[in-house]
C-alpha cells in the first residue's frame, strides 16, 4: 500500500495514495515517514484503515 521511495534503519519514507486525504493541490498521493524501520507495518496498518473508513464514519470526521 505504501510505495517505500526512502529506506534506512533509521528512517524511511514513503507515499500513498489516500481514498481521504487530500494534499494542498487537493490531489490524493500523500507522504509518509518514519523514524525507524521497525514502524514500516504499523504505517502500513494505518494506512490501509484509513482507506477502508466507512462512509459514515468519514462524513462524521
Amino acid at each position: 500500500m505504501i510505495n517505500w521511495i526512502h529506506q534506512e534503519e533509521a528512517f524511511c519514507e514513503g507515499s500513498f495514495k489516500s481514498n481521504f486525504f487530500r494534499d494542498d493541490e487537493n490531489g490524493n498521493e500523500l507522504r509518509v515517514g518514519v523514524k525507524s524501520a521497525a514502524l514500516k507495518e504499523c504505517a502500513e496498518r494505518c494506512v490501509e484503515a484509513f482507506n477502508n473508513l466507512s462512509e459514515s464514519v468519514i462524513n462524521e470526521i
